[in-house]
């Protein structure tokens, strides 16, 4: 196996009974020597034995010199090297260009993998062997491992479950600009009850802190009593009009904002997704100790998708990288960076974006869902489930 900063290729073909080997050799270059103790972690639990690395120190773009080093290693270990087979879709350029050419010299098998379409490719004589199609894919631990990241928790099960919390997402999703401006006033309700329960000190301050501080919006105060309506009518709020509180400190979470990322990963779940592959409220460790949290997270086949929601009003400015919508294209950006290029970023908006920051998350790669009626479908074509 050929070690470079992407370890599905070299990881996948251990999942598959066609191509499991008996033991692995990693060439290893200076800089991926942290890859090679994640990726090493990961097939040893598969029953397959780690043999001694083929190193090559800074050499990873020198094609003679690494061809130095194979050919060494051919030498101190022929019986090994006359059983073993190369595969040649990870490392650099470089090392794939020599790596190929000994194992040409020396009439062993060669094949790559491709992770976008899950065929495995012969590309030496042994051609003739039948190809191969990966039929299984990686957890979202696994993918998790394979890049250095901890997962600290994750959630299956969400809040929608209860049928009534269910029907008030149903009911804001089915009509998302009717209750646009209407959900920036429960948002601020919602947060502020939350901040308060938070600070509170004892028992009583708490009951308190949940209090319905909600004024209404001037210009559509009927929507605005039909959304209060609604909140009572599915248990998020209760009491009379003078005195209502949020029945508690989970149901304030969930109207301010929470409800969309329990709504999405319903939807998800309904793709019949498991808790193998898919995750909300999820919190992971990175190589460098920097913890970093995920509405959602879904692995399908090879491809990783990090999903991202807000009901918030996009276009406001909110701290140093510009909107809401710029800081969420940012986070997606740098996280899917960090777990590699089979990983794709996707926002979820209660709220039309504008074409000006759909274009910017177009240029990082990030998926743009603003249309809730349509929800499902846009999921399951961008998963490609």
């Amino acid at each position: 196996l050929l070690v470079s900063g992407q370890p599905m290729p070299n990881f996948l073909p251990i999942l598959n009974p066609e191509l499991k080997p008996d033991a692995v050799t990693l060439m290893v270059s200076d800089k991926m020597r942290n890859q090679a103790i994640w990726l090493k972690a990961e097939i040893v639990k598969h029953g397959v034995e780690i043999l001694p690395d083929l190193e090559i120190g800074n050499n990873e773009t020198d094609v003679a010199k690494i061809q130095d080093h194979l050919l060494d290693w051919v030498d101190q270990n022929k019986e090994l090297a006359d059983n073993s087979v190369l595969n040649v879709t990870g490392g650099t350029k470089p090392m794939a260009i020599a790596a190929q050419e000994v194992y040409r010299m020396n009439d062993r098998p060669v094949f790559y993998v491709d992770v976008a379409t899950d065929n495995v490719s012969w590309l030496s004589k042994h051609g003739e062997q039948r190809s191969v199609r990966l039929e299984k894919s990686p957890t979202i631990n696994q993918v998790f491992s394979l890049n250095g990241i901890t997962l600290k928790s994750g959630d299956f099960k969400s809040l929608v479950e209860n049928e009534k919390w269910r029907h008030f997402c149903a009911e804001i999703a089915s009509s998302p600009e009717k209750w646009a401006l209407c959900l920036g006033e429960l948002n601020k309700a919602a947060s502020d009850a939350v901040e308060n329960y938070v600070r509170s000190r004892n028992s009583r301050e708490k009951a308190e802190a949940l209090a319905f501080c909600g004024d209404g919006i001037v210009s559509e105060p009927e929507t605005w009593n039909e959304l209060k309506e609604i909140l009572h009518a599915d248990e998020l709020v209760r009491g009379e009009t003078v005195r209502e509180y949020f029945v508690s400190f989970e149901a304030a979470r969930f109207c301010a904002g929470g409800w969309l990322e329990h709504y999405v990963f319903e939807k998800l779940k309904g793709l019949r997704l498991d808790r193998k592959r898919a995750l909300m409220n999820v919190q992971i460790v990175d190589a460098g100790g920097n913890l970093n949290e995920l509405d959602s997270i879904v692995v399908h086949r090879n491809t990783c998708f990090v999903i991202e929601d807000k009901t918030r009003n996009m276009s406001v400015k909110d701290g140093i990288h510009g909107n809401v919508v710029d800081q969420a294209v940012y986070k997606l950006a740098q996280l899917t960076k960090r777990l590699g290029l089979r990983t794709k970023g996707i926002l979820v908006s209660a709220r039309t974006i504008r074409r000006a920051d759909r274009d910017r998350a177009r240029m990082y790669d990030v998926k743009v869902i603003d249309y809730l009626p349509d929800i499902e479908s846009q999921l399951r074509k961008i998963i490609g489930l």
